[in-house]
């Protein structure tokens, strides 16, 4: 009975000691499978747009931070990721003051919405990612000046910054 149950002792240590190993051993192919895709996946994140869109958007606050603080109570950041409105504390002077050009395209009454709020509110500064045929184009040609403008940093597409202030 005695030699049975230490047996049977034996047994399960050596039992635990073989569920121990197998289990560091799956954590082990776990961790070294998962951070082999961790690997992969920052590669990809590094080779990505983000890097680019991370480089326009330093250059967009940037360029805004041209406008005195003192005078950023009017300013309008038309194209320009909207971020840049909150890095620079800056109160949007119009209820439409994101993805203008892009929810414009859908519906030919919503671009007019941007117009006449534009045109409504009369910003001081306008900055944009400046394209041609924008819905402000005209109101920015009749009322506007350049102050500053420069290339954007981006991997294809040639873009401009712009910034105009208001004619009085």
């Amino acid at each position: 009975l005695s030699s049975s149950s230490a047996a049977s002792d034996v047994y399960k240590r050596q039992l635990r000691k073989l569920a121990l190993v197998v289990l560091i051993g799956l954590s082990l192919i776990t961790v070294a499978r998962t951070g082999k895709e961790v690997l992969e996946i920052n590669k990809l994140y590094d080779e990505y747009p983000s890097s680019i869109e991370a480089q326009q958007y330093a250059q967009e606050i940037s360029f805004t931070s041209q406008i005195p603080e003192e005078e950023r109570t009017s300013v309008l950041c038309y194209g320009l990721m909207p971020g840049v409105y909150f890095d620079l504390n800056i109160d949007p002077p119009c209820k439409y003051f994101v993805l203008q050009e892009w929810m414009g395209k859908f519906t030919n009454d919503f671009a007019g919405k941007v117009v006449e709020e534009v045109e409504d509110k009369k910003p001081e500064y306008i900055v944009c990612n400046y394209s041609e045929g924008m819905i402000i184009e005209k109101i920015i040609n009749e009322s506007y000046r350049v102050i500053a403008n420069e290339n954007i940093v981006r991997d294809k597409n040639e873009g401009k910054l712009v910034l105009y202030k208001r004619n009085h």
